[in-house]
Order: C-alpha cells, then structure tokens, then sequence
C-alpha cells in the first residue's frame, strides 16, 4: 500500500504541521492495483495491531489486518470491494491483549445513535471543495444578497461600552438602553 501516504506526508503528521491530514487519514475511496475500494488509515502509536472491522467480515479483527508505516504509529490498509455507506470500526489490539473497537476520528459519517460505527463516504462532489469556490461564492452573495435584510451584521460588546455609554448619558441626558448602546457604538462585521 506505499504510496497513499508518503513520506512526506508522515514527516508533517509527526511534526503536526500537516494541515490536510484529513485528505489522507480515515476512510477514502480509492483502487490499489486495480480493485475498487476503500483505503483506511489511523494513528494508534500503543497498539500492537490494529484491524478494519465491518459487516463485509461479521465484526472479526482477524480478518483484515492493518500495516503499520515504519515508527509512525499510523497504520493503513486497503479493504477491496468495500464501497460508500458501509459501517466500520478499528479493532485495536492494546498492550495488555485484549481487542478495542474505535469509531474513526476521521471519518466524515457516523452511524446514528446508539451505535457508534463510523461510515464509509466519498467527498469527492461535495460542493465548495475548490479553494476558491466558496469564498468567490460568499463575495457574491456580499456584493447581491438574496434579500436587503443580509446587508449587514452588527456585532456589540456591551461589557467593554457600557462606561463609555454611561459618560454619554450623563453628559446627553439619554438612557442606557441597548437601542442607544446600539446606535453609538455597533460596530458592522461585513465590510
């Protein structure tokens, strides 16, 4: 399975200065000489093994093993024929023996509760996935929002403008009240 993650990509994960480990971490449909399926990978530096479970294999870590990469404590396997929407755990074997199953921390669906598998799932047309797609989108929307009312949002931190309101309202004669906190000194987060 060399390849999916690569050097590289082990070194920044160590370093924790790999900032899309979540393109390469978890479950993702992929084909590994030839074969349709799904690659997994996890970080489990204590195990002594880890496996991929799920319903293909009736929920047996002996079946599927996963391969750690050299000292990393990321392990990574390749379940051929697996396919999007399928439940799934690791089996992690501890030091002390016995078998643990863990839902992924990076899997981008998860079984509703009470079961707590993770789900297999394909991000690939998930809207807004280039870089500059949504924020050319949100710049649009700034530009010609849907209705007038989107215009502007108004932020206020009444704890640090109260003393100032105070000064005013004593000098001006008006009261504290949020509306006149608001006219003075709201300040518009979109510019």
């Amino acid at each position: 399975m060399e390849g999916f993650l690569s050097e590289l990509d082990r070194y920044l994960f160590g370093n924790g200065r790999h900032y899309k480990i979540y393109e390469k971490m978890g479950a993702h449909p992929a084909c590994f000489e030839g074969q349709e399926g799904i690659h997994f990978a996890v970080w489990a530096p204590h195990a002594r093994r880890v496996s991929i479970v799920c319903d293909r294999n009736g929920w047996d870590p002996e079946r599927n093993p996963m391969l750690p990469l050299e000292s990393t404590g990321i392990y990574e396997g390749f379940y051929p024929g697996m396919g999007v929407g399928e439940l799934y755990k690791y089996a992690i074997l501890t030091e002390a023996g016995e078998w643990i199953y863990k839902a992924d921390p990076y899997a981008f669906a998860a079984e509703f509760r009470p079961g707590t598998a993770s789900i297999t799932a394909d991000l690939s047309d998930f809207p807004g996935q280039t870089e500059n797609g949504w924020k050319s989108e949100r710049k649009e929307i700034r530009k010609n929002p849907p209705c007038p009312c989107m215009r502007c949002i108004w932020a206020l931190g009444s704890g640090t403008t109260v003393r100032k309101i105070t000064v005013l309202s004593i000098t001006s004669k008006r009261e504290n009240s949020w509306q006149s906190i608001a006219t003075i000194w709201a300040i518009p987060m979109w510019n």
